[in-house]
């Protein structure tokens, strides 16, 4: 899931995901994550 996000921050992306684990990520990353 790492991976994933990582790759998505870099390129400016925004997520949607029903995941926890990204949601958990979501305020210590700092990514967009859309579906929680």
């Amino acid at each position: 899931d790492f991976i994933i996000v990582q790759n998505a921050k870099q390129n400016g992306c925004s997520m949607y995901s029903l995941d926890r684990h990204f949601s958990l990520m979501e305020p210590v990353i700092g990514f967009e994550l859309f579906g929680n």
